[in-house]
């Protein structure tokens, strides 16, 4: 969550001059390592080959002639992807079948072996890195690739209960190494007894304690610590046991209580009453014969909150909801539930026959507040019933595999479904469905040189918006036939060879030969006929492999390597091993394309990410030349290691360290680029990041949540690769609100309403969600101030109209809260009354087809947006959240979708602007239907910006990614806009009507540039006006950024 984002005024503005910013200076970075990987073959991928590896693990503690049984023996094509996995058997004996030939690791893992074993790599390696490759023929049958396991170190104890001294039985103990993972584990015996397995290397661990199964104690890390960063480390020295790695866990706070009958008082058997945290799902217990329970989870102290229902789904008792807040070690008692029975919904599902379909997905959900979401299936009557139903409204999907998915009665999507209507503990029946046949597409997919049918191509057909509707794979022979599940319409087909398959090195394409969704042919569905033919020849595509490393020659890991085509698209992609080495997948046509690498955020080296070959962006980036089908090797990175920022964050009140506290490192541009979690003692240790000025924000988390967050003062240099130490705060306690949101006519609580708050700037710093009882705490703890709160229903349209502080229907209407100190404020209520929605339907001014992914937009009379919505597949819609009665002002904007953002905007009425823009009236709590809009297909302006004084890479000018176009018309007013991407290429949306009209291109904060207007001008004034002739693209307009220089100006104080 952003918190407290402050706007710092300066008394200066920008001016445009001609020259150049210095570059920020990279850290100092030692000679490459010489490429291990000269070329990895691009599908060694297991698969479905015929080629088989084979052989035998056994061990040296119980000999060598004795075979390990229940080793895992996993295999790693060349760049250290995982393949598969086979287990050996009682001789010890393994064999990995079914496999393509190219080159393989091997990997021994007795993780599920007795004895305390190490794993290793082929041949005798201790890691991927050092393993020794296998080379497998095509067909061939490779043998003898064997393993003896010696014995590593293992960690031994024993777990009892703090308060009883008694054993604790199946405790998951778990071990990690360093860096975080988890190497090894056991579970305690009865007498509360644990030995670790697999063994372990010579080295420093970190040992887990997780609560008990079925008993209620608190976790903990070795030696009682309460997170991984502060545990204690345990020393091991293989093939030694380090004994004595005890835990004694505290007594868990516990729950107990009764589910009954709400008519008849009888307690309920076999209830689940389910318990949830801050992280979700926590454990489930089940009610006795008389409906008692008591809960076996290790509970903290803290807010939880429980559900009450039935464990079978054939039920009729309604789930229930509570909110509790526990203090360990102490039993909550009386936390009871009495549940009543809800109504049904039933029908019955057949084709156009009347033969009734078994196994059809029926989905039912409740239009309030999504209490209520189950599936249920048709039996083979082709009747289902849904069970347990509260009094509302509800949708009911049809979701077939073999037709057309519907909801009832008879509507093609969400927008248009009868809402049905349950009274409990009545059964609503009738609710039948005849389901139609749907058109299909079929064809075949060879190899453009041989004309051989390709296996495992995924064919994937996508909508008119861009939304992939089905999916399915190509046959040994090549071919293929999807399910006629297609409404009537336009479709385009993709076909993407399985990078694991025995299709894998052809290059993806689109139908006809096309290489993107824009350029595709489209296809034309129309039900029950299908399209036939849709065929396609593959041709073998490229890879681009190498080896990231740093400090010289060792290899880094778990570094993301993406590949980006001439218009700045990831197209491809691949993940260094422990070596460092990668190849890319899939394939990749004939073209010019960049690479990037980035490292985790979390590595500990703090090592930054790059472009090929050591540049800093995108555009700076040395392009590569493919020419398939030959690979690209030896595109290697050498990685800088970053700055960093430490500090401790303590209570001010106390001085105690404050654990689990947020830090986030913002750039000048606001955005956050690096983070750290504070550990027990409250130190942090920030991700790497690259020499420059940052700001720094804390937000406590957890059992932090008491203090309110906090900016550092001041704006903190860091200077790669040294870490700026001593970024200390003391945060002060904050205050949290609180209050309870009903329905205004019954009283009747509300769950699952957003709860806002906005600080005096309008800026929203805190949330909350109701309760099954409706009330709200805020999460976070807030400092003093003056803040606003807004109540706002969420979901398939809640009926709720959305309400802020004291009843108020908007945000700048809404009274202000005073929070002063620590004081926590209470009773800030809100009756949420029903509200009308506005529904209407999207069509094409040409084709009068519906269109899809159209956002609707709601002003209220101040010109406030206030509720908001998409079109479905056949381009119907209804907002959300519910509105109050009163004029409103409705707009359709394509969204950046497929081919959706080529559309003009358009206002209710074929209005143009919000002015002119007719009013829409609501009278609560009816629906506003008929509000349709037409929409026309415009132009769009697409180019590339550039940024002046940049060096010049191999290609010419460098592009500036993150620029913002804006276009205006000849009013002066916004009307269209688009952001480069990594290369500096951009393109606007929505689509424009004819008209002259005029750019500005703005730079990001913080890089140095001043905005520019088209073409090279200072104002909008001056800017050339450009000419635009609908529908179409206007491409070519680009422009170029100037390096910002500051002028200070007088300042005039009214």
């Amino acid at each position: 969550m952003n918190r407290y984002h402050k706007v710092v005024v300066g008394l200066f503005v920008a001016a445009s001059f001609l020259f150049s910013t210095p570059a920020t200076a990279r850290p100092a970075r030692l000679t490459p390592a010489t490429s291990v990987v000269a070329a990895i073959p691009t599908c060694a991928s297991g698969g479905t080959g015929t080629a088989t590896i084979s052989g035998t693990v056994r061990g040296t503690k119980i000999g060598p002639s004795s075979g390990i049984q229940n080793a895992t023996v996993e295999l790693y094509n060349a760049s250290g992807t995982f393949v598969t996995a086979v287990s050996t058997i009682a001789a010890g004996a393994y064999s990995i079948p079914n496999l393509v030939g190219g080159t393989y690791l091997i990997r021994f893992n007795p993780q599920y072996a007795a004895g305390g074993l190490l794993d290793e790599w082929y041949d005798g390696k201790p890691d991927q890195a050092s393993a020794t490759p296998v080379t497998l023929a095509e067909g061939g049958m490779l043998s003898g690739i064997n393993a003896t396991l010696v014995p590593g170190a293992r960690i031994s104890g024993r777990v009892t209960a703090a308060d009883t001294a008694a054993p604790l039985q199946s405790v998951d103990v778990q071990i990690y190494d360093t860096t975080g993972q988890r190497v090894a584990s056991a579970y305690t015996d009865a007498t509360g007894n644990y030995i670790t397995s697999p063994g372990l290397r010579t080295g420093n661990y970190k040992v887990y304690f997780p609560s008990p199964i079925g008993k209620p104690y608190l976790a903990e890390y070795y030696a009682d610590k309460a997170d991984l960063a502060s545990a204690e480390t345990v020393a091991v020295t293989a093939p030694a046991t380090r004994s004595g790695v005890d835990a004694a866990l505290a007594p868990a706070a516990r729950i107990s209580g009764r589910v009954t009958d709400a008519a008849s008082g009888v307690g309920l058997a076999n209830m689940q009453v389910t318990i949830s945290g801050d992280d979700g799902y926590i454990d489930s217990d089940y009610t006795d014969a008389s409906g008692d329970y008591s809960t076996t989870a290790g509970l903290a102290s803290g807010s939880y909150e429980l559900k009450f229902g039935p464990s079978s789904d054939t039920s009729d008792y309604i789930t229930q909801g509570k909110t509790v807040t526990l203090s360990a070690p102490d039993l909550l008692p009386n936390v009871n539930a009495a549940l009543e029975k809800g109504g049904r919904i039933t029908g019955r599902v057949t084709d156009g026959a009347g033969t009734p379909l078994q196994n059809i997905t029926v989905f039912v959900g409740d239009v309030t507040n999504g209490r209520y979401q189950n599936y249920v299936y048709t039996n083979a009557a082709g009747i289902y019933t849904a069970y347990a139903l509260p009094t509302d409204n509800y949708i009911v999907h049809f979701r077939p595999n073999e037709y057309v998915e519907e909801y009832y009665n008879d509507k093609p999507d969400r927008q248009l479904a009868d809402r049905i209507a349950v009274t409990a503990p009545n059964t609503t029946s009738g609710i039948d469905a005849v389901l139609a046949r749907g058109g299909a597409v079929s064809g075949r997919v060879t190899d453009a040189t041989t004309g051989t049918g390709l296996d495992d191509v995924s064919v994937q057909i996508y909508d008119a918006s861009g939304d992939r509707v089905e999916t399915v794979n190509t046959d040994a022979t090549g071919q293929y036939a999807t399910k006629p599940v297609l409404r009537a319409g336009e479709y385009r087909v993709k076909f993407i060879p399985d990078d694991n398959g025995s299709a894998c090195g052809y290059a993806s394409e689109f139908y006809n030969t096309k290489a993107s969704f824009d350029t595709a042919d489209t296809i034309a569905i129309a039900p029950p006929n299908s399209a036939t033919n849709i065929d396609a020849a593959l041709d073998l595509g490229s890879s681009i492999s190498g080896r990231v490393s740093a400090l010289g020659s060792a290899g880094v890991g778990s570094v993301y390597v993406r590949v980006y085509d001439s218009a700045g698209k990831a197209v491809a992609e691949g993940r260094t091993n422990t070596a460092g080495s990668y190849i890319t997948t899939p394939a990749l046509p004939s073209g010019t394309y960049r690479v990037g690498f980035s490292p985790r955020s979390d590595n500990p080296q703090r090592y930054l990410g790059e472009f090929y070959s050591d540049k800093a962006t995108l555009a700076l980036s040395d392009p590569i030349v493919i020419t398939a089908p030959t690979a690209v090797t030896n595109t290697d990175a050498v990685l800088a290691q970053g700055g960093a920022i430490s500090g401790r964050i303590t209570a001010a009140d106390t001085g105690l360290p404050l654990v689990n506290v947020a830090v986030s490192i913002l750039n000048a541009a606001g955005d956050s680029v690096a983070y750290a979690y504070t550990t027990s003692d409250g130190v942090y240790t920030t991700s790497g990041l690259p020499s420059g000025s940052y700001r720094v924000s804390f937000d406590p988390q957890g059992d932090s949540r008491p203090y309110a967050g906090a900016f550092y003062a001041g704006v903190v240099a860091v200077t790669a690769p040294n870490i700026t130490a001593n970024i200390d705060a003391a945060l002060p306690r904050g205050a949290t609100i609180a209050g309870r949101v009903t329905d205004a006519n019954t009283g009747v609580p509300l769950p699952n309403i957003d709860v806002l708050i906005y600080d005096s700037s309008g800026e929203y710093i805190a949330w909350a969600e109701t309760g099954p009882d409706g009330s709200y705490v805020t999460e976070d703890s807030i400092g003093p101030g003056t803040y606003r709160v807004g109540f706002n229903p969420y979901g398939d349209p809640s009926g709720y109209a959305a309400a802020f502080s004291n009843g108020k229907t908007s945000l700048a209407t809404a009274d202000s809260i005073m929070v002063s100190g620590t004081t926590n404020v209470t009773g800030i209520d809100a009756a949420l009354v029903k509200g009308g929605l506005i529904s209407g339907k999207v069509t094409d001014a040409s084709s009068g087809a519906g269109l899809s992914r159209i956002e609707i937009e709601v002003y209220d009379s101040s010109g406030n947006q206030v509720a908001a919505g998409y079109t479905g597949p056949t381009g119907l819609y209804v907002t959300e959240p519910a509105l109050v009665s009163g004029s409103y002002r409705v707009r359709f904007a394509p969204s950046d979708y497929g081919e959706m953002g080529g559309y003009i905007a358009t206002f209710a009425n074929g209005k143009n602007t919000l002015a002119s823009a007719d009013a829409v009236e609501v009278a609560a709590p009816a629906t506003r239907s008929g509000v349709d809009a037409v929409l026309a297909k415009g132009a769009q302006i697409t180019g590339q910006v550039f940024a002046m004084g940049v060096t010049q890479s191999a290609v010419g000018t460098v592009g500036q990614p993150g620029a913002t176009v804006t276009v205006y018309d000849s009013a002066g007013q916004p009307v269209a806009a688009g952001e480069t991407n990594g290369l500096g290429v951009y393109q606007t949306r929505p689509g424009l009507p004819n008209g002259a009209y005029r750019l500005r291109f703005t730079p990001p904060a913080g890089s140095g540039y001043g905005p520019t207007f088209y073409s090279g001008k200072l104002s909008l004034a001056a800017a050339d006006p450009l000419t635009i002739s609908a529908p179409g693209m206007r491409s070519g307009i680009d422009d170029t950024l100037l390096p910002a220089r500051s002028v200070f100006l007088p300042v005039t104080v009214r």
